[in-house]
């Protein structure tokens, strides 16, 4: 099932050049609406074409952790377990390359949010 309007595309190993433009796009000011700027977190949202979903960033620093050290954290579906009071399930299917990877994480939400 998806909300896009249109069929999605095969999917496919993402490359360094496909990393490169997610950056670009984490980056990009221009076309992002702020939906929320407090504490020093701030979260941007932006439709997206042929889709009734919206994509959304959020950014934050952490003065006293290592990036690989935070992305090690929300990708251990293990040790999530022990600090993620909304995880319901998450898991690793198969490493397809040290970049590429299938998984499953299911979120607890709340009201008026069903679980995803």
């Amino acid at each position: 099932y998806t909300m896009s309007k249109e069929p999605l595309p095969e999917p496919r190993i993402q490359t360094d050049e496909d990393f490169d433009e997610f950056i670009k796009l984490c980056e990009e000011e221009k076309g992002w609406e702020v939906c929320y700027d407090e504490k020093g977190i701030k979260v941007w949202d932006q439709k997206v074409a042929n889709s009734d979903i919206n994509m959304v960033k959020v950014r934050t620093i952490f003065k006293d952790i290592e990036a690989l050290t935070m992305y090690d954290v929300f990708h251990d579906a293990e040790y999530r377990r022990e600090w993620d009071e909304n995880m319901i399930d998450g898991q690793e299917f198969e490493e397809l390359d040290t970049n590429n990877d299938v998984g499953y994480y299911s979120v607890r939400c709340p009201n008026p949010l069903t679980n995803r």
